[in-house]
């Protein structure tokens, strides 16, 4: 992440923000669900059975078989689908808010939301 602090500028990438005009600093929390990729592995199974049964004896044992392999890889995704937490730091002023930075580091969002606020503390 490519963020500094000095005394008068928070730079965040290609982007500056003047510490004199923040009002405060405000870190928002979001969980993200993990990958849905389950989703499609069981649309597989759901379909490769459709056709096993409306086909005939040997087309329904394949069938039967891709569909029973999707959907155990299918539960198997759901399984270890892994939620995910987002930080994302607002600096706000009297006119608007602006999000700054978004990583999925607390302690990275914490030590910026430190430095910016000991800036803002410095000026006053």
């Amino acid at each position: 992440m490519n963020v500094s602090v000095d005394r008068d500028f928070v730079r965040v990438g290609d982007k500056s923000y003047a510490i004199n005009k923040i009002n405060s600093v405000e870190v928002r929390s979001e969980k993200k669900k993990g990958s849905t990729a389950y989703l499609a592995l069981w649309a597989v199974a759901a379909a490769a059975l459709l056709m096993g049964i409306q086909a005939g004896a040997a087309a329904a044992a394949v069938g039967v078989c891709i569909a029973l392999f999707c959907g155990i890889a299918g539960y198997g995704s759901f399984g270890r689908r892994i939620p995910t937490m987002s930080y994302t730091l607002y600096l706000v002023t009297s006119s608007s808010e602006a999000a700054a930075v978004t990583t999925t580091n607390r302690g990275e969002i914490d030590r910026v939301r430190s430095e910016i606020e000991g800036a803002i503390a410095a000026r006053a």
